[in-house]
């Protein structure tokens, strides 16, 4: 259990502001706080899964997916599907696919906050990842707070004595959304030892909701990754520990802007790689929409994330344990004895069967 000692000195960590009381002070009006910027333009990809991959082509000349491999796949995946309804998954991934050009946050808007910088967001993130640890929450919410944290921040300027409130307001607004039980607004207000009004966290949460659009249908990684992982009929090993690289993810500014399509993919690719369960096959291709030509450069900058000592473990520590099958740990075991670039050497599985069936046409 987490002090209320500890909390209050996290929360001074993330915004070095010696005491919230200033922060309750300054945001009577949470409309007078914020700066807007310009948000971006999006553009929705109307395409089923299916009409995806059978266009889709990599950065080396991969051929798509063929309708007759699409057919090998899902007769070889049979009953290990997860979905509840197997019937709509085309439909489905189609659609939440369709949804990241609106909902996935800009890689570059630290450049638009002039009080926050990239270490801030890591020290945010950490102690968004300690709090979400000690109230038991779902993977599924910690994925979900970090994509509103960003969001919102991509498209308004805030300041710093406020960025731990809205890290706070962010994870409740999540566990509304994710939790079969959410939380009580009390067990967050706790976390600034009551140095935070009730009224002024209301507000905060109202306004990100209404500048947000109350847009919250976001889909994480992990839903990817379970998507992904039916090429392996549903391996727990390689899902754990995709998992556990999909959490080490949030903390990297490379993967703000990523797609969460592409980080599931890439988490998964890493962890077929560092498990040496084989290469990257056109059926994973299929099942994620990427090819490993795809994938290889944001491995690489994943890999990068993972090796010790750290000043900021919060991340490795939750995954040190048999709940995860002490996946950061055999990380670190791995990464002692192989080069990064030994890991990710290319194995091309997913080119060279594209390669064979053109020279067969």
């Amino acid at each position: 259990m987490v002090s209320a000692a500890s909390v209050a000195q996290s929360a001074s960590a993330v915004t070095d502001v010696p005491a919230q009381t200033a922060v309750a002070n300054k945001c009577a009006s949470v409309a007078s706080t914020v700066t807007m910027i310009a948000p971006k333009a999006y553009k929705f990809v109307t395409t089923s899964a299916t009409d995806y991959a059978l266009e889709h082509t990599g950065l080396i000349g991969e051929l798509p997916i063929s309708d007759a491999e699409i057919n090998e796949f899902e007769a070889h995946a049979g009953s290990s599907s997860h979905l509840l309804a197997p019937d709509f998954t085309d439909n489905i991934f189609g659609y939440v696919r369709e949804l990241e050009a609106k909902l996935t946050p800009d890689a570059d808007y630290i450049e638009r906050q002039p009080a926050l910088s990239w270490r801030s967001r890591l020290s945010l993130v950490e102690w968004l990842v300690m709090e979400h640890k000690r109230l038991d929450l779902l993977p599924e919410t910690l994925h979900l707070c970090v994509n509103l944290v960003d969001r919102f921040l991509s498209i308004y300027a805030v300041k710093s004595a406020e960025i731990v409130i809205i890290g706070a307001v962010c994870l409740f607004v999540a566990a509304k959304y994710e939790e079969p039980q959410y939380l009580q607004m009390a067990d967050i207000v706790e976390l600034f030892g009551g140095r935070i009004d009730k009224s002024v966290f209301v507000a905060f949460e109202r306004h990100i909701l209404e500048l947000l659009g109350y847009d919250l249908g976001w889909t994480g990684p992990l839903s990817y990754l379970e998507h992904i992982s039916t090429a392996d009929k549903r391996d727990t090993s390689i899902r754990t520990l995709a998992i556990y690289l999909a959490e080490e993810s949030l903390i990297g500014p490379c993967f703000v802007g990523a797609p969460s399509s592409k980080v599931a993919a890439t988490c998964y690719f890493l962890s077929l790689r560092l498990l040496g369960r084989g290469p990257w096959t056109r059926g994973h291709a299929y099942y994620s929409g990427y090819f490993e030509s795809e994938l290889i450069s944001l491995a690489s900058d994943l890999i990068k994330l993972l090796p010790m000592p750290r000043r900021n473990r919060a991340v490795y520590d939750k995954y040190a344990r048999k709940r995860y099958l002490f996946a950061s740990e055999f990380v670190q075991v791995l990464l002692k004895d192989h080069s990064s670039d030994s890991l990710l050497c290319s194995q091309g599985a997913d080119h060279s069967a594209g390669a064979s069936a053109k020279s067969a046409i």
